[in-house]
């Protein structure tokens, strides 16, 4: 078991509306513990979580922040994991900090110039938002299905695209999608992304979900 010594808080981080979710424990800058893949059910994230924080030697009490992704990503998964953040926060009486997933990826690439920041938010379509130098948005997240977005990206072969390591895997072997297209995919998970932007966010009064809604959608009467 590897315990919390060292400096800085100790931070849980939630990611459950990408694929099947991850989390993640920091003490400071150093990671404690991470799962992945049983974080994207209500049934199954408490226990990860309490599993994770057996690392702790406090538990769930050693925990100080929570950060929990406000999405894009999965309607169900981003209220899973916001409500099982809230109230953590409000048992634990400790606070919770909302961080937009797509602008946490974009602190973490550290990239100069323009770039787009990509995640899956169904079987065949993304989400994604235009970044500058700086991780400064250039755009509000958008939604495309994944064709669409191929040949976004084909025109601009200038810009680098920062992508979730699965769907790094399916662009890559797409046949329409170029080689010359400047592809990087999100090397660690998801929560540990979240975690480390989080140092630099304040808590928030209200965690507000960034829902983008497919393009395939159809509204019915």
């Amino acid at each position: 078991m590897e315990t919390e010594n060292g400096a800085g808080d100790v931070i849980l981080a939630i990611e459950s509306a990408i694929g099947k979710g991850s989390i993640a424990i920091f003490r400071g800058e150093k990671l404690l513990a991470e799962s992945s893949g049983e974080a994207a059910q209500a049934e199954t994230l408490l226990v990860e979580i309490q599993r994770a924080a057996a690392a702790l030697d406090l538990g769930l009490n050693s925990i100080r922040k929570i950060a929990v992704s406000a999405g894009p990503g999965s309607f169900t998964g981003l209220r899973i994991g916001i409500a099982t953040a809230l109230g953590l926060s409000r048992a634990l009486k400790i606070p919770a900090v909302g961080v937009p997933l797509l602008e946490a990826i974009a602190e973490s690439a550290e990239i100069r110039g323009q770039f787009f920041v990509a995640v899956p938010i169904g079987r065949s379509d993304l989400c994604f938002q235009e970044f500058a130098a700086a991780s400064v948005p250039l755009s509000q997240p958008r939604a495309l299905p994944l064709a669409d977005f191929t040949d976004l990206a084909s025109s601009r072969s200038d810009v680098s695209i920062i992508v979730e390591s699965r769907l790094h895997e399916r662009l890559t072997q797409s046949a329409n999608f170029s080689t010359e297209i400047c592809l990087r995919p999100v090397t660690e998970s998801l929560a540990i992304v979240i975690g480390k932007a989080a140092r630099k966010r304040t808590a928030d009064e209200k965690i507000e979900p960034i829902y983008v809604q497919s393009p395939r959608a159809v509204k019915t009467a």
